[in-house]
C-alpha cells in the first residue's frame, strides 16, 4: 500500500469525518461540545521521554478517567493474540462498544471498532513525514515497517468484519495521528502534540463516539449474528453431516439423483466455516427489485493486503430457498465502461457460453465507494482558467485556523469537491488521456496533477452469487486429469470470444475451478469440470467507444501468469495468443508444483520463471528466465539448465510441442517489428543546448604513435533471421483455440499416463526465497517479483482435501 495515503489537516479531517451531531446545534448558553482543560493529560506532560508500554498506561487511563469517549470503552489488547489466530498479531488498544469491552487482554478483531496503536516519541517510529516537501510515506526502514503494522492491522479488521471504511489512532509519545482506511488507500492527518493542544484530540475522540456504527465504518448490509439468535442455530443444522450426500469423484452412477442434492464436499466447506472464533453474518444483495440474504461464517479465501479488491469468497446458505451457493465479496474498479461481474456473466450465460458460473443474483452495495481518490483529487486540483477581468484586491482567502479555546471555533468552508468527483465514476478518457491544461501542458514551467495521475483506484462494493460452489485448481488428482480441466476453460474462453465477444484478460490458477457435473449422454455420471471463472477485467474484444485501451489506470491480470508480450508493454491489448500463453502457464505452474518430475527444486523453478521481473525506469516488467523460455529455449529447464521431465511422457511431448508454438510467434513478432522500424524515419534530435564548439576540438586528438588508426566499414544493424514457414505455421497456432484444444486432446487421449499427483505440494511449508522483495536498486536489475501465488489470494486451508494420498518415491527410484 506504499505511496496510497493522502495528508490532510486535522480539522479538516473532522469536517468531513467527526461532524457535530447533526440534531443539535451550538448555543451561546449551552456549548454542545464539552470543554476540558489542560490537565487532562497532564500524567503525559514526559511522554516523549516514556516507554511505549508506560505511554499506553497512561493514556489509556486519561482516556478513561476524562470519559472523553462517552458510549465507547478503551481497552488494551496486546497481550495476547486471538484463540485460533495463527499470525499471532494483536494491537496495542482499541474501542469497543460500552458493555462489550473484553477484559482479557486480546484484541477481540471481530468486535473492536477504531484501534489505537502506540509508539515511542521519536521520528524514525513515525510512518508518514509532514514535511511540506517529500513524500507522505516515509521510506526509512523503521517507519516503513511501523506502516506494514498498521496495515496489517486493518487488513485483519476488514477480514473478520464487513467494513467501508475504518478509523485508527495512532500515539507516538506525546503526538498522534487519525487514519482512516478504505480500500483506496489512507487519509492520514498531521501529527499534533496533544498535551500542547488537548481540546484538538479530545473534541475528535468525543465527535468520534457520537458517531453511528454505520459512520464508523461499518457495512448497514451486513448484520452480525449473535449465538443467540435462531439464524445462528439453523447454520448449524444445515452444516451437519447428512448420509444422502454425495460423493463427487469421477465415476457412474446407476441412476440420475433426485434434486436437489449436495455434495459432500460443500456440505463440509460450510461447517468448517463456522469457526467458533470467527463472526457469522448476514449478507443482502439488491438485485433489480429483488433482494435477497445469505448467511457467511469465515471465508473460504481472502485477498491479501489493503489497497485493492479486497475478495472474500464464502461457501454461503440461502435461507429462503435452502441451498448452498457461492458468494464473492469485493471492491471492484469503479470507472466507466467497466462493466459489473454478473453482468458480464448473465451474457455469457444468456449466450450458451459452456464451463463458466451460473449468476444467480449480483449487485453494488448501497452506492458504497471508496473515498480517498476524492481527497487526492481535492488537493490536486486543476488550476482554473484565468479570467480576463482584473479583479478587485480583496483580503487572501482564510486558512484551516485552530483556535485555542476549540478547534470548531474558526473553521474555514471545505475546499470544493473537484466537479464530477462524487457521484460520478471517471471515464477512461479522463483516467488514461493527458487533457492539456489552460495555457498549455507546462503552463508556469510545471503540470499540475491532473485526474489521470492519481495513483489511487476508486472502487464500489459488489457482491455476486454462483450457484456453483467449486474447488480450487490444487485438488485435481492427476496429469491428464489437469489436461481434462485446461480443456474445459479453454472451451470456455473460445465461447465467449467467439459467442459473446468478451476477452477474460486474467487467465490465472486462481481462477480455474473444478465443479463436478452430472450429465446422462450415454449413462449417467459425475464428471469433473474445469470452471473459468472471475470475469470482472474481462472486456468486449473490440470497444464502441474509443480505441482498443485499457479502461483501468494499472495493467490486470495476475503477474506470475501473464504472457510475455504483455509483461513487456502494460499498454499492450490482450490478445488471443496472450491468454492461450498464460493457459501455457497455468499448466505448467500446477503441473511442475504437484506432479512429479525430476525437477530437484521446485520453490526456486517457480520463482524464477514466474515471480521474476525486472526494471527498466521504474517499471515492472517480464523477468529474464521467463523471456528466455518464450525467446530462447527449446526446452524446460531447471534453474540449473538440466531438461524437466514429468513422470507421465505425454506431458512431456505436450510441453514441448506448445513451447515450440509460442517460442514461434516470438520469432515471427521479432521479425514483424524489425520490418517495420526499419521502414519507419531516423529519428530528429532536438538541436544542442550546449555552447558553441571550441574552434579545435581537442577531445578529437588521437595522439599515441604504436597504434594504427584502422577506419571499419559501418556495420548495419542485424536483421533478426526470417522465420521458416513451419515457425509461421506454429506462429498461427498461439492464435487459435481448436488448434490448441486439439494439441491439449490429443495429449489427454495418448497413452503413458502415470499415477503422477504427490500427496501435497513440491513445494514445502518450510521453503525460503531465495531473493528479497521489492524493488531492486539499479534499473534493469532482475530480481523477484514475489507475490501470493494461487491468484493473489490467501487461501484458506480448512477442510479435507480430494487429493489421493499417494506413496512417495521409495529411496533410489527413477521414474525416467
Amino acid at each position: 500500500m506504499a505511496h496510497k495515503a493522502v495528508k490532510i489537516e486535522p480539522v479538516e479531517f473532522m469536517k468531513h469525518f467527526f461532524p457535530l451531531p447533526s440534531e443539535k446545534m451550538p448555543t451561546d448558553d449551552k456549548p454542545l461540545i464539552p470543554r476540558w482543560g489542560a490537565s487532562v493529560f497532564k500524567d503525559l506532560k514526559g511522554a516523549e521521554k516514556m516507554a511505549e508500554k508506560e505511554v499506553q498506561r497512561r493514556f489509556v487511563a486519561a482516556i478513561r478517567n476524562s470519559n472523553l469517549a462517552p458510549g465507547l470503552s478503551l481497552a488494551e489488547s496486546q497481550h495476547c493474540p486471538d484463540k485460533g489466530d495463527i499470525s499471532g498479531q494483536r494491537v496495542d488498544s482499541a474501542f469497543f462498544p460500552a458493555g462489550r469491552t473484553p477484559d482479557d487482554g486480546r484484541p477481540h478483531w471481530a468486535d473492536q471498532l477504531v484501534p489505537v496503536e502506540f509508539k515511542i516519541h521519536t521520528q524514525s517510529k513515525d510512518p508518514f513525514n509532514d514535511a511540506p516537501e517529500g513524500k507522505l510515506d516515509a521510506d526509512a526502514g523503521p517507519r516503513k515497517e511501523v506502516r506494514g503494522q498498521l496495515i496489517d492491522y486493518a487488513e485483519r479488521i476488514f477480514r473478520y468484519q464487513h467494513r467501508t471504511a475504518l478509523f485508527m489512532l495512532l500515539v507516538m509519545g506525546r503526538r498522534f495521528r487519525f487514519l482512516r482506511w478504505d480500500r483506496s488507500g489512507t487519509i492520514v492527518t498531521e501529527s499534533v502534540d496533544y498535551y500542547e493542544n488537548p481540546q484538538m484530540l479530545c473534541e475528535m475522540l468525543w465527535c468520534m463516539s457520537k458517531l453511528s456504527k454505520e459512520e464508523l465504518g461499518c457495512d448497514p448490509s451486513a448484520t452480525r449474528i449473535n449465538a443467540d439468535d435462531p439464524l445462528y442455530a439453523s447454520m448449524d443444522d444445515v452444516a451437519s453431516p447428512i448420509d444422502s450426500d454425495m460423493d463427487h469423484s469421477n465415476r457412474v452412477l446407476d441412476e440420475m439423483p433426485k434434486e436437489p442434492y449436495v455434495f459432500r464436499y460443500v456440505r463440509d466447506m460450510f461447517r468448517q466455516s463456522l469457526a467458533p472464533e470467527w463472526p457469522r453474518y448476514q449478507l443482502e444483495i439488491v438485485d433489480g427489485s429483488q433482494k435477497f440474504r445469505f448467511l457467511v461464517g469465515k471465508p473460504l479465501f481472502f485477498a491479501t493486503g489493503m489497497a485493492g479488491r479486497g475478495t472474500r469468497g464464502y461457501v454461503a446458505y440461502d435461507p429462503d430457498r435452502k441451498r448452498f451457493v457461492w458468494l464473492k465479496d469485493a471492491w471492484r474498479a469503479h470507472y466507466e465502461l467497466v462493466d459489473q461481474e454478473g453482468t458480464i456473466l448473465r451474457k455469457l450465460n444468456a449466450d450458451g457460453v459452456r464451463n463458466v458460473p451460473t449468476v444467480f443474483c449480483h449487485g453494488d452495495i448501497l452506492g458504497q465507494t471508496t473515498q480517498t481518490p476524492t481527497f487526492w483529487e481535492m488537493q490536486n486540483q486543476r488550476p482554473k482558467e484565468p479570467v480576463p477581468a482584473v479583479q478587485p484586491l480583496g483580503p487572501p482567502p482564510a486558512p484551516f485556523v485552530v483556535a485555542s479555546s476549540s478547534s470548531r471555533t474558526r473553521v474555514a468552508e471545505p475546499r470544493s469537491l473537484p466537479s464530477g468527483s462524487l457521484g460520478r465514476k471517471r471515464s477512461w478518457h479522463e483516467m488514461e488521456e493527458d487533457t492539456p491544461l489552460p495555457g498549455g501542458p507546462n503552463a508556469g514551467g510545471k503540470k499540475h496533477p491532473t485526474w489521470e495521475d492519481c495513483p489511487l483506484r476508486r472502487h464500489m462494493h459488489y457482491r455476486i452469487v454462483v450457484e456453483e460452489v467449486a474447488l480450487p485448481l490444487k485438488e485435481f488428482t492427476s496429469g491428464r486429469q489437469l489436461v481434462s480441466l485446461i480443456i474445459d476453460c479453454v472451451f470456455a474462453h473460445k465461447d465467449a470470444m467467439e459467442i459473446s465477444q468478451v476477452i477474460h484478460r486474467d487467465i490465472s490458477g486462481g481462477n480455474i475451478l473444478i465443479f463436478p457435473r452430472i450429465t446422462s449422454k450415454n449413462k449417467v455420471k459425475v464428471k469433473l469440470r474445469g470452471l473459468l471463472a472471475d470475469w470482472e477485467l474481462s472486456k468486449p474484444v473490440s470497444d464502441k467507444q474509443g480505441s482498443p485501451r485499457a479502461r483501468q489506470p494499472e495493467r490486470t491480470g495476475t503477474w506470475q501468469f501473464m504472457s510475455v508480450a504483455v509483461l513487456c508493454d502494460m499498454c499492450k491489448v490482450v490478445e488471443t495468443s496472450d491468454e492461450l500463453e498464460s493457459f501455457f502457464y497455468v499448466l505448467l505452474y500446477y503441473s511442475i508444483r504437484y506432479l512429479r518430475s525430476n525437477c530437484p527444486d521446485v520453490g526456486a523453478f517457480i520463482e524464477h520463471l514466474f515471480d521474476g521481473y525486472s526494471q527498466h525506469d521504474g517499471e515492472y516488467m517480464c523477468g529474464a528466465t521467463k523471456v528466455a523460455l518464450m525467446k530462447g529455449l527449446d526446452r524446460l529447464t531447471t534453474v540449473t539448465g538440466k531438461a524437466i521431465k514429468f513422470q507421465s511422457k505425454p506431458l512431456d511431448d505436450l510441453f514441448q510441442e506448445l513451447l515450440a508454438w509460442f517460442k514461434a510467434h516470438y520469432a515471427v513478432q521479432a521479425h514483424k517489428a524489425w520490418v517495420e522500424e526499419r521502414s519507419q524515419p531516423s529519428p530528429v534530435f532536438p538541436p544542442s543546448l550546449d555552447a558553441p564548439e571550441a574552434e579545435e576540438d581537442i577531445d578529437g586528438d588521437f595522439d599515441y604513435d604504436d597504434v594504427e588508426i584502422v577506419t571499419n566499414p559501418q556495420r548495419e544493424q542485424e536483421a533478426p533471421r526470417t522465420p521458416t514457414q513451419r515457425e509461421k505455421g506454429d506462429a498461427e497456432n498461439v492464435t487459435s483455440h481448436k488448434v490448441m484444444i486439439s494439441a491439449l486432446g490429443a495429449a489427454q487421449a495418448a497413452a503413458g499416463w502415470k499415477a503422477d499427483r504427490v500427496d501435497g505440494d513440491n513445494v514445502p511449508d518450510n521453503y525460503k526465497p531465495q531473493y528479497k522483495v521489492g524493488r531492486a536498486d539499479t534499473a534493469s536489475e532482475t530480481t523477484v517479483k514475489r507475490r501470493k501465488l494461487e491468484s493473489d489470494l490467501a487461501i484458506w486451508r480448512g477442510g479435507s482435501s480430494m487429493v489421493p494420498k499417494t506413496p512417495p518415491p521409495k529411496k533410489g527410484a527413477t521414474y525416467f
